[in-house]
């Protein structure tokens, strides 16, 4: 097996097979460390070879509408707590641990002590939330 069988294989893998490109780059890289130390001689110049393409994912987002036939349904405490999640952007976890005094109206932010990765920041105050 030389250089020409190896570029069919991973044009193989990519084209009929669909794998992930790290799949592809896992295959590659365990063929040259099987020339290298092993059969101890050079691959070659493999780049010829049809790449695996990342399939591009399109974000599934709620339109404003749907956002807000959804919060709609809410009332109480529970919109509340959704209305601050979406106009603010905080995860479930840091609208737990959401604290009153955290809250500045004057500013107009709201500060988040321990988020993801125990990182603290600031986020903005939704102004709907501030009125009335």
């Amino acid at each position: 097996m030389g250089r020409d069988e190896v570029v069919a294989y991973l044009t193989y893998l990519a084209v009929k097979r669909k794998v992930s490109s790290s799949t592809q780059s896992l295959a590659l890289n365990a063929l040259v460390f099987l020339y290298d130390k092993f059969l101890e001689k050079p691959l070659g110049d493999v780049s010829e070879c049809h790449r695996a393409r990342r399939q591009q994912k399109l974000p599934s987002v709620l339109t404003p509408s749907e956002v807000q036939s959804l919060l709609s349904l809410l009332s109480g405490k529970h919109r509340l707590m959704a209305c601050i999640m979406y106009g603010s952007g905080l995860r479930r976890i840091e609208l737990i641990r959401l604290r009153v005094n955290d809250i500045d109206f004057d500013f107009g932010h709201i500060r988040i002590w321990n988020g993801k990765g125990y990182k603290h920041r600031i986020v903005t105050l939704a102004p709907e939330l501030t009125s009335g």
